[in-house]
């Protein structure tokens, strides 16, 4: 008779711990399916453009170590993608860059004689890229979502009315190969909006460029873009 009575109070006990198991799992289950679908997304932010050192066929800019400093921009991206419910989100993304020259410098020796100093600039560099990127959501089973990611992708870059000294020295523009990395965290309001703050590092390949004299020089591209987001599933 105990030997029933205990059979029937671990048959309880069994079903009950199952029940529990079923009753925490669901609901984890029900967001992690919420997170899959389409989605698009939207972030606006500051572009921090690197000294770009300059080159030419001839060297001379290379070897006056010849650099351009820029001014804090302006950054905005969209996208469209589709997130799966394992953390993973893939996306189409047009982004677009502005940053004023600020000023070039140059620190070098050419056929012996050596020249330092810097001049004012005025112009702009623009980037405006069309990629292709991946990114991974941690669930650490709060609402607060970190992710990390990349792209790859091209990206038109341009030179705008540059001046030294008020005399134009380029105005210009190439597509070249570009990338980015970067991450963040989302914070998601609801099952369907996610608030994200968000760094990248951009880069591509070096633009060549032709100046008002017909000569041609390349430049380097590389930024830091941190900026705020909102992402919609639907």
């Amino acid at each position: 008779m105990k030997i029933c009575v205990l059979r029937q109070m671990t048959r309880c006990c069994g079903a009950a711990i199952a029940a529990a198991l079923i009753a925490g799992v669901t609901p984890a289950a029900s967001v992690a399916n919420a997170a899959e679908g389409w989605y698009f997304s939207g972030q606006a932010g500051g572009s921090f453009l690197s000294d770009a050192a300059l080159d030419d066929p001839t060297g001379i800019l290379a070897a006056l170590n010849t650099e351009v400093e820029f001014d804090p921009g302006f950054s905005v991206a969209g996208s469209v993608g589709y997130g799966f419910d394992i953390g993973v989100r893939v996306e189409a993304e047009v982004n677009f860059a502005k940053n004023n020259l600020d000023e070039i410098s140059v620190d070098g020796t050419v056929l012996g004689v050596t020249v330092t100093g810097a001049a004012p600039m005025d112009g702009n560099v623009t980037a405006t890229g069309f990629m292709a990127n991946a990114f991974y959501d941690l669930d650490i089973g709060e609402p607060w979502k970190p992710y990390a990611g990349g792209g790859i992708g091209l990206a038109i870059v341009s030179l705008n009315d540059a001046e030294i000294l008020g005399i134009p020295v380029a105005d210009d523009d190439d597509t070249v190969f570009a990338w980015q990395v970067g991450g963040g965290v989302g914070y998601e309001i609801t099952p369907a909006w996610t608030l994200s703050l968000d760094y990248r590092f951009f880069a591509t390949a070096d633009p060549d460029f032709t100046d008002v004299a017909g000569d041609p020089f390349s430049a380097e591209y590389d930024s830091h873009r941190v900026s705020v987001g909102v992402r919609y599933i639907f």
